[in-house]
Parts: C-alpha cells; structure tokens; sequence
C-alpha cells in the first residue's frame, strides 16, 4: 500500500483550480471569521486594505489570490461619514462607488436563515455628479449576524468587465443574481433598473356572434426600485471607503473549485 503523502500548503494548486467561493462561503467562512478575529490563515488568502484610498484599477495588485479572471477580493474597513452616522463613505480621490438595486439576502443552505447581505457598487469617474460610469463593480458582503457596531469590515469582491460593452456588461453584473423574494431595499440608497415587461396579449372569443378581440392580462408587479435621476441632489463623501494581488495560496482548499 502506498504511503500517503500529506498535503503541502505552499505548493501551487493543481493546474484547472480556481479560488471561487459562492456567497455563503465568503460570508460564513472568510468574514465571520475576520469580524471573530479567531484565524489570522484567512489573510493569506483574502488581504485588507482601505477600498476607497485607491481607484479601483490600482487595487488588482494587492490580491492575494493570483488568478487570470477578472475578480479580487479584499477585506475593507467600514467608514462613516460621520461617527453618529450609518452613511457609508465611498468616495475616492477621483471618484464614487454607488449602491445600486436591491440588496440581496444571503441565506444559509442547511437552515435557510440570513446570515448575510450583498450590496452592489458601480465606479463612477469624476467628482461631479453625474460622473462617468464605468466597467468597475463590487459586490460588498455584510455579515447580518453581528451587531451593527460589530461590523467592522466588509468583504469586497472586485470584478472589471471588459472594456468593449460597457455598459451592457456592467448593466449585466448590476442585475446580479437578485431574486424577488430574497431582496431587501438597500440601507443606503434606493435605486435599481427595472426590467421593461410587456404586455401579455390574450385572444378571447366572443360567446354570441363568434367574433374575435384582443384583450390585455393583469399588469406585471413590479416592485423593483428605480436609480436616483440626475436632477436630484447627490452628496459624494457620503460613500464607502474600501482596500487587492495574487501571490499566496490558502492554508485549505475551501472555496476553490475544479
């Protein structure tokens, strides 16, 4: 029989793997355990840095996590406007991150209970508002099970889409994956992109002379909340700070897939 080798942390993973945790994973594992302080390993896979001290092209270098997609994920300190204040600030030196759409709930698989949120981001160019959006996203996870004075970072995962179709691949990653009945309205912001529904047309008959009309069905529910206009004022410094390379691999394999 063969004598079993154990596992080399340091070792580079087999060619084909990827650091690609779901949801629940990077908030029941990686955030809980930063806002627990209980294992410092998590660093050496996930880094902390102040989001917001960098434009989003400048942070991909302090990744931990090597890899050819284009996503990274960091640790970011959760600053506030002011100390009495529950609005986040997220403006950098050359612009914003702004919340968009719905928050969405993140549920534990086994019992199905919330444990966490996910709020998505979009850069924006420019200190003046409007400013020029671009193909920078983040999506911000908050762990739901810590009081809110507990919460003391956030786990940001950054992603670029490419640069050709900008709007319609950022458009694409801000609809994210929501469903209806696990959204909630954003602490933050009120603001989405409500999907167009037509009408559903049905043909009826009528009963007495055989003649044929079209009649329109019951309007669609839609509920999703719409992005603030243009005209409407909008305070800058009232956003999120936050902190990105590739070079350590994880103490475990936990989030990496085939």
């Amino acid at each position: 029989m063969a004598e079993e080798v154990p596992l080399q942390q340091d070792r580079p993973p087999p060619v084909g793997y990827r650091f690609h945790p779901t949801d629940e994973e990077l908030v029941d594992h990686y955030l809980r355990h930063k806002l627990l302080a209980d294992d410092p390993s998590i660093h050496n896979t996930i880094s902390e840095i102040d989001i917001c001290n960098f434009e989003p092209w400048d942070l991909p270098p302090f990744s931990q996590i090597e890899s050819d997609d284009p996503e990274w994920y960091f640790f970011s300190p959760i600053k506030y406007k002011y100390s009495n204040s529950t609005k986040a600030h997220r403006a950098t030196s050359g612009g914003y991150w702004k919340a968009t759409g719905r928050d969405r709930k993140i549920r534990d698989p086994v019992t199905d209970n919330v444990i966490g949120t996910k709020k998505t981001l979009v850069f924006y160019q420019g200190k003046n508002v409007p400013g020029i959006r671009n193909n920078w996203v983040i999506h911000e996870y908050h762990d739901a099970r810590f009081p809110q004075h507990e919460r003391t970072h956030v786990l940001c995962k950054l992603l670029k889409k490419p640069e050709k179709k900008t709007k319609e691949k950022t458009d694409e990653l801000v609809r994210d994956e929501c469903e209806p009945n696990d959204s909630i309205p954003s602490e933050y912001e009120n603001q989405a992109n409500p999907e167009d529904v037509d009408s559903l047309l049905i043909q009826t008959h009528g009963e007495s002379n055989g003649s044929s009309r079209i009649q329109t069905s019951s309007e669609v529910d839609s509920t999703v909340e719409t992005p603030q206009g243009d005209s409407e004022e909008f305070d800058v410094n009232s956003f999120l700070l936050f902190p990105d390379d590739d070079r350590y691999l994880p103490p475990s394999m936990d989030g990496w897939k085939w």
